[in-house]
């Protein structure tokens, strides 16, 4: 704990802290200095330096180190602080990211009901690619909703044609396209809510691949079974 706060004052003050700690939220989680960087953000959030992104960013190095309990009671005080609208790019966020860890179980209780319902506040605050998708979702594997293959890909492609540009949302970017991208071709591939096609899964799977974005595990291995079948055609 000394070497801890060694480090800690070699650094600066709060405003270096929050800046080591912000660069830290994008490291490997093997790094050393992410968990440095947490002690970061807790100084910073200890003096009410930047209480809202301190906790935010802290929230996002928990879940690349697998602290999901840690990280879904941040995102919880987060969107239950009477400052959320202070910061109104987030919101829609935080919904997103506690409506999937309620839908899937995942650093809390599975909650479908409660997930769903933070999926569809999202939407009402601003239109979010990757909540229209989580809806989906939702109808795609029965959480909270009647299981329902053909709403799924309507909001799949609801939200392929959302503007990655769209105003006041800072995540609609290729990275969320290139999930939709995916979730139709899912539909295609296994017959979701419409006639298998295997070139049409083949050919949205390879775009959202060819655009170089994160891709989720399912995602990649929907992406390699169309592609095997297809050299199999």
């Amino acid at each position: 704990m000394d070497n801890i706060k060694e480090k800690l004052q070699s650094i600066g003050d709060l405003e270096d802290l929050f800046h080591f700690g912000q660069e830290a939220s994008f490291l490997d989680k093997d790094d050393p200095n992410i968990l440095l960087g947490i002690e970061c953000f807790k100084e910073c959030i200890k003096h009410d330096y930047e209480p809202f992104i301190s906790r935010y960013f802290l929230a996002i190095i928990y879940s690349s180190i697998g602290e999901y309990e840690k990280e879904y009671e941040l995102y919880d005080e987060l969107i239950n602080r009477e400052d959320l609208h202070d910061y109104n790019d987030f919101e829609p966020i935080l919904c997103n990211v506690l409506g999937k860890m309620n839908c899937e179980g995942k650093g809390t209780d599975f909650n479908p009901e409660k997930g769903y319902g933070y999926l569809i506040r999202g939407t009402e605050v601003s239109k979010m690619i990757d909540n229209i998708i989580g809806i989906g979702d939702c109808y795609l594997n029965g959480w909270h909703v009647e299981k329902d293959y053909s709403k799924a890909l309507e909001k799949y492609q609801e939200a392929l044609k959302v503007s990655y540009e769209y105003p006041r949302v800072i995540t609609n970017d290729e990275s969320s396209r290139a999930f939709a991208l995916c979730r139709i071709g899912k539909c295609f591939l296994y017959g979701y809510g419409i006639e298998k096609d295997l070139y049409k899964a083949f050919e949205y799977l390879d775009n959202a691949h060819n655009m170089g974005c994160y891709l989720t595990a399912d995602s990649i291995e929907d992406y390699e079974l169309a592609k095997k079948q297809m050299q199999n055609e």
